[in-house]
């Protein structure tokens, strides 16, 4: 399951004065950890179970005869996907913003593998 020599690329704020290839601590702020957090998967998720819900009560008042739970499962994904786009468009922004990038602190000797 856990390997314990994983090896990891991390685009990240480099206040350690760490060179490529060095094995660094990284730190974030939690508030900025949920929020990303929230970004990805919340949001999304949350407007897929909105379609679904109110895709099928649409659905069911205008008279569809067709299987209202497989299409308001349509519209939630279709939804989910264009709120995934949306943030992939707002991408640059969240990068540019620094807010949501690890920070690289302190520069671990080789045989250092433990993180504070």
């Amino acid at each position: 399951m856990g390997e314990e020599n994983m090896n990891m690329t991390v685009e990240c704020l480099n206040q350690a004065n760490a060179s490529v290839g060095d094995r660094v601590e990284l730190v974030m702020k939690t508030e900025n950890v949920l929020n990303a957090a929230f970004i990805a998967y919340l949001i999304p998720l949350t407007m897929f179970l909105l379609g679904i819900i109110f895709g099928m009560k649409y659905l069911t008042a205008s008279g569809y005869q067709g299987n209202v739970e497989a299409a308001g499962a349509g519209i939630g994904l279709v939804l989910m996907f264009i709120t995934y786009g949306v943030i992939k468009l707002n991408d640059k922004k969240f990068k540019e913003s620094n807010k949501y990038l690890s920070v690289a602190i302190k520069v671990l000797d080789n045989e250092d593998t433990s993180c504070s």
